[in-house]
């Protein structure tokens, strides 16, 4: 499966400050049924980095600011926070296997974002009650062996998810006309070249949006800097909706350069209709 990412930065501000990187994990759930945790967050002057209810994930905090989720300092400062929505309520308040199953994915790909490498209950995954007096994380807590079992046989296998495309594999992909090495970068390069010479009338009438080309370079450079942003915000259902191409956008730049793949992918096929058509081998 894949998870779907959004973000609500209203608690942004509820955080320890930079701290750069995160060392491990603590699992929570959120005595509740929604992802909408923030006004939760706001009135109890708490916050974690993520929430999962079945296959959507929501960002609060950014990965490299502590979050105030266990009242430990050390858990606060160092570990990445993630809150599991509950399928049900008291007494038991279980967690959908959907969920469980999002949050081995997520807890594998910031393994891999982040260098931290296999997973240990006690070592670098934890609960919200091993620091604090507490029933959270609930039924999670027993269960956190397996989830490390789970997490360290993807990070072994090498394996995001199904269908998945590597950052690596898009960074090199061999895409025609690219000089020299065919890789992303150079691909990027020619596109932004390319960008560079379309009067403002072209750029708009191809993207359908209205933008800032400008008569010169630095008068494109809006332009740039807003297809750039596009890319950052592309959820992987607009990505797929707008390609028909499965991509992993997942969480970070790295894993959404896959979309500038899929685009590729597309736009070969387009080419590849017409060439038929005209009948050019």
């Amino acid at each position: 499966m894949a998870y779907t990412l959004d973000s609500d930065w209203e608690a942004a501000n509820n955080t320890t400050g930079y701290r750069g990187a995160p060392q491990g994990f603590c699992i929570h759930h959120s005595a509740g049924m929604t992802l909408d945790m923030v006004p939760t967050f706001l009135a109890n002057q708490t916050s974690a980095h993520y929430g999962i209810k079945l296959d959507k994930v929501r960002q609060f905090v950014p990965d490299t600011c502590g979050a105030w989720a266990t009242g430990n300092t050390w858990a606060n400062t160092y570990l990445l926070h993630i809150e599991c929505a509950n399928s049900a309520g008291e007494p038991d308040w279980p967690v959908a296997e959907e969920t469980v199953d999002t949050l081995v994915e997520l807890l594998a790909a910031k393994c891999r974002e982040h260098g931290i490498g296999r997973l240990a209950v006690g070592d670098n995954l934890f609960g919200h009650r091993d620091f604090y007096n507490t029933f959270c994380p609930g039924v999670l807590y027993g269960r956190l062996g397996e989830i490390a079992d789970r997490v360290n046989a993807l990070l072994d296998s090498g394996a995001e998810s199904e269908d998945d495309v590597s950052a690596q594999d898009v960074w090199n992909y061999d895409y025609d006309n690219t000089a020299p090495g065919g890789n992303m970068y150079n691909a990027v390069v020619r596109g932004m070249r390319e960008l560079l010479d379309t009067d403002g009338s072209a750029a708009q009438a191809e993207t359908g949006q209205r933008v800032d080309t400008g008569a010169t370079p630095l008068g494109r450079i809006p332009y740039i800097e807003g297809m750039l942003k596009q890319l950052c915000a592309t959820d992987m259902a607009s990505a797929e909706a707008e390609t028909g191409e499965h991509v992993n956008t997942g969480a970070n730049m790295a894993l959404r350069l896959a979309y500038m793949e899929a685009e590729q992918k597309r736009q070969a096929r387009v080419l590849g209709a017409i060439a038929d058509k005209l009948g050019v081998d």
